[in-house]
């Protein structure tokens, strides 16, 4: 037994690091279990990347996945290697990287759809791009589908991703096709998707028996989760959820927006010289988020090149209050400004 595989069997002694594996066990065990059955340190090695990467130690869990990869022989552990540097490319918010990694796990059978279903909450509870979450739990769909046979198992993981789906649909307020999606689900209604996306599709129905029924099943299952959720829904009861209620745009915004871009522009062209939109991206993000009440959504922006003229682009994430606040913006934009810039605004 080799010295960092003793050091890692010792730290698993540790409560603290003890109950942190535990919990990753539990979350990511359609990917780890078909892995590595007999080399308990390559499975050390994986359970560790993760927590590094979860505590945010990134450069000793690249270095963990880098010993993994040498000992990925079959199928499951290449799967897991290439959802290992995904998640990785996550911790880094490098999407891109994460998605064809996460593909290139996927690719390999139907039990490696996981990554998809990664992908998916990623983009609905993290960033909130819903039609991207949408079409990543299509996708891990789909790959269920690929790999025959269709076992319970299987029909269970579709009904949780199209929970999910229908919680991406009720944020993007298509509450009759969420209603839809959320029928097909009901076998796997003791789940943590489908009670989220009960609890919050009922609330929009103004149904509070039923959403309040949802949040008290969600409890036993995720106190911490519900109650977020149960936040949630309080607002959208009383009808004050600024995602799905519109405010009034503050009277200050739009002018104060161009005349801080103003101030900006010189740094933002530097960038844009250097083909940095990443750059661009993140000096507006942030100020926006400073601009605007920002509760629970984020109203996001962000530069791309389109046929070589700078766009800036303005998303509301399916808010209806922010809908307000980026059409308020883009129609004060100043006329010198707007024949710099392509100003496009997402729902």
């Amino acid at each position: 037994m080799q010295l960092q595989e003793i050091c890692l069997r010792l730290q698993t002694l540790l409560p603290p690091v003890h109950a942190r594996l535990d919990s990753i066990i539990a979350r990511y065990a359609p990917i780890l279990n078909p892995a590595f059955g007999e080399d308990r340190y390559a499975q050390l090695l994986a359970l560790f990347a993760i927590d590094r990467m979860e505590t945010n130690k990134l450069r000793s869990a690249e270095k963990l996945i880098n010993k993994l990869e040498p000992r990925c022989k079959t199928d499951a552990e290449k799967a897991l290697w290439h959802v290992l540097v995904g998640l990785y490319c996550w911790a880094n918010d490098n999407m891109d990287t994460m998605a064809a990694f996460f593909d290139n796990a996927a690719a390999l059978g139907h039990d490696y759809h996981y990554p998809h279903m990664l992908s998916g909450e990623y983009f609905l509870l993290s960033s909130r791009q819903y039609e991207k979450a949408l079409a990543e739990y299509d996708r891990a769909i789909d790959c269920i589908y690929k790999f025959p046979p269709l076992d319970e198992r299987s029909r269970y993981v579709i009904a949780q991703a199209q929970s999910a789906m229908s919680l991406a649909l009720s944020m993007m307020r298509r509450v009759d096709e969420a209603a839809a999606m959320l029928e097909k689900a009901s076998s796997a209604s003791d789940s943590m998707e489908y009670l989220h996306a009960s609890a919050i599709l009922s609330a929009l129905r103004k149904d509070e028996d039923a959403a309040n029924a949802a949040l008290a099943d969600l409890e036993k299952l995720h106190p911490e989760l519900c109650k977020d959720v149960a936040a949630h829904v309080h607002l959208i009861l009383e009808g004050t959820h600024i995602h799905f209620f519109p405010r009034e745009v503050p009277k200050e915004l739009p002018a104060d927006f161009w005349a801080w871009f103003r101030t900006q522009e010189a740094t933002i062209q530097s960038l844009l010289d250097k083909d940095d939109t990443d750059g661009c991206t993140s000096i507006l993000a942030g100020h926006i988020n400073e601009l605007v009440p920002d509760e629970e959504d984020m109203m996001t922006a962000g530069f791309e090149i389109t046929d070589n003229q700078p766009e800036l682009i303005l998303s509301a994430c399916y808010s209806r209050s922010y809908a307000r606040m980026i059409d308020a913006i883009a129609a004060a934009c100043p006329d010198d400004i707007r024949a710099r810039y392509r100003i496009t605004l997402r729902p």
